[in-house]
């Protein structure tokens, strides 16, 4: 089968290997699309966070190609989206529920063991890791499932309820989901931080009621957006850019007794005002990636066309086109929002 492969710092190979073929709980996939997420590109451009000989790629959807013998929820044929990892469910944390912080999980795409999406065959670990989704859903809306899921995780634990005013800082996939399932949820208003012309738009696009470039803005943004909110601030703010600067910056567009969540990664230091957190009681929260059931919700929100999946598509590829127009692309251009590649 053909493969992308990561072979080093900034270098993706492509490859002929066996097809995989399923342990007894296990399934091969017949992968049709699979996105390029942020992890992915971190894997790419240090060559560190994701070891070398590692078929990345975990936004995937496909067809049942096998199964092992003690399967029995999937069978051959079956259109399915993959959540990338195997959580334990016996764990402290799966035990409360809270199963994407699992002390056992196991991610595809992460490692050579678990190689993931940027293949034509993928083997995975559990059926429970693979969820049914129906014909009117394409291969390329259900490879968006993932970062969908994740952007819906960070809204359903937070605080925001309807009418609220909330910021979303960075409007790359997850900020511009963010926005769709915070205007779904009845926010009051919502703003958004973006410093490329294109995502500004598309933010908008999705449901922004405004967005402004913050380097543009410069020192005036923090006065600017208090008198958006009438000198109060934002009832909670989504970090979704993982951009250090940003991350702390946005603090201070937050009311007090507000919430700030915490979605975007950043492998960073990142200073915060803790004297001003303190002072104005505001609540710090992490998100992290998703939970089973918050998968299926948002299939169910694709099918009912609630979310706009077009918008954070902005290219799908070949996977022999996967470094030149997937991998370089995003790093030269931050306009792009998601290419998927698809894999046959």
């Amino acid at each position: 089968m053909k493969c992308a492969v990561l072979s080093g710092e900034k270098t993706i190979s492509l490859e002929d290997r066996p097809k995989p073929k399923p342990g007894s709980e296990e399934i091969v996939i017949d992968a049709k699309a699979c996105g390029i997420c942020g992890t992915d590109l971190h894997g790419y451009l240090h060559g560190k966070i994701i070891p070398t000989g590692t078929i990345m790629g975990h936004e995937l959807s496909g067809i049942v190609d096998d199964t092992g013998s003690e399967v029995t929820s999937v069978k051959p044929g079956d259109r399915v989206v993959v959540h990338p990892a195997k959580k334990c469910l016996q764990c402290f944390w799966c035990v409360r529920g809270q199963m994407n912080l699992c002390g056992n999980s196991v991610s595809i795409g992460l490692s050579p063991e678990h190689d993931g999406g940027f293949a034509e065959y993928v083997r995975i670990p559990s059926e429970r890791m693979l969820f049914p989704f129906p014909d009117s859903v394409s291969f390329e809306q259900g490879a968006l499932t993932e970062p969908l899921a994740t952007a819906y995780h960070a809204v359903r634990i937070s605080r925001f309820k309807p009418g609220d005013t909330v910021l979303v800082v960075g409007a790359g996939p997850i900020g511009i989901a963010a926005i769709q399932f915070l205007r779904i949820g009845g926010a009051g208003r919502i703003v958004a931080l973006e410093i490329a012309p294109e995502r500004r738009d598309i933010a908008l696009r999705a449901g922004a009621d405004l967005v402004f470039d913050p380097i543009q803005e410069g020192s005036g943004l923090i006065s600017m957006l208090r008198d958006i909110t009438d000198g109060v601030g934002f009832d909670s703010a989504f970090e979704c850019s993982g951009v250090p600067a940003a991350i702390a910056q946005s603090l201070y567009h937050i009311r007090r007794g507000g919430q700030y969540i915490l979605t975007g990664i950043s492998d960073k230091d990142t200073p915060l005002n803790t004297l001003y957190i303190s002072l104005s009681e505001i609540d710090i929260m992490g998100s992290f990636g998703s939970r089973y059931f918050e998968f299926q919700s948002v299939i169910m929100m694709m099918e009912k066309g609630m979310i706009d999946t077009d918008l954070l598509i902005t290219d799908c590829i070949a996977l022999e086109d996967i470094e030149k127009k997937g991998f370089k692309r995003l790093t030269e251009s931050k306009d792009v929002l998601k290419i998927i590649v698809n894999p046959k």
